[in-house]
């Protein structure tokens, strides 16, 4: 594949606008860059996807004030750095990438409203190395003083992830107790939300709807069966009363006999 080279003519031809400040999401996955670059103008940018590139240093991202979200997984990255200046930053994702120490993470300590950050996936797929450690989930918070969510599971709650390695060593009916136990969320924060879009309540409204309506279908579904039950069980109940008077009326018939 062709390497690309990050200028503004580009971006301006890539994204089709030709005014830097109304790009306000960048998608730039497998276009094999090795560089971060030319991003300086686009000052109100609030999504970044740079994943699946070459890229070995974060750079060139200190005037993006208004990013919240960048995405660097599965490059060539051996340390966290460059993120100085991100003040809006609240999620940052680094699956796929080469840090193998904690010293290589200081770096997640400079955005102030970093909440999120992923060096693995939920499952455990595309872990970076340091998540292998031990202290790994103790030790990111002191890292990171305001992350809540880390690799996709809230910090303050057990975690319930299960290990692709695991999942292979696992019997067929202990695979199914443990998938019964994982929790399936509504929403997907990757597919169905976007935070910038979401201040928007109409937006918001829409996803909502969309989740919710299989729920409902489901339990008018749910009513139906348990109506249809109620009504058997009054027949049923009807039909054991009248078993009962026959056989009362045939007990006393054989006594008067």
């Amino acid at each position: 594949m062709t390497q690309t080279t990050l200028t503004w003519d580009f971006l301006r031809c890539y994204t089709g606008e030709f005014d830097p400040e109304i790009i306000f999401h960048l998608f730039l996955q497998h276009r094999n860059i090795e560089k971060i670059q030319a991003l300086e103008p686009l000052t109100h940018l609030r999504r970044l996807d740079l994943s699946h590139n070459r890229i070995t240093r974060l750079e060139g991202l200190g005037r993006l004030k208004e990013l919240q979200i960048l995405d660097v997984s599965h490059n060539q990255l051996t340390k966290v750095e460059g993120l100085q200046g991100l003040a809006m930053l609240e999620t940052f994702k680094a699956c796929g990438n080469q840090f193998t120490r904690f010293q290589d993470l200081t770096g997640l300590s400079a955005p102030p409203k970093l909440r999120a950050v992923y060096l693995a996936n939920p499952d455990a797929s595309d872990a970076c190395p340091i998540t292998l450690a031990s202290d790994y989930r103790t030790r990111m918070p002191s890292i990171a003083p305001k992350l809540q969510v880390l690799d996709g599971h809230r910090l303050h709650l057990p975690l319930l992830a299960v290990s692709p390695l695991v999942y292979e060593s696992l019997s067929e009916d202990a695979l199914s107790l443990v998938s019964a136990l994982l929790p399936v969320p509504l929403l997907n924060a990757e597919t169905d939300l976007c935070l910038p879009e979401c201040y928007e309540d109409h937006v918001a409204e829409s996803v909502l709807d969309k989740t919710m309506q299989p729920i409902e279908t489901a339990m008018s579904e749910a009513k139906k069966v348990l109506k249809s039950l109620e009504t058997l069980t009054e027949q049923m109940a009807s039909t054991s009363v009248d078993s009962e008077a026959a056989l009362d009326s045939y007990t006393d018939e054989c006594g008067q006999q």
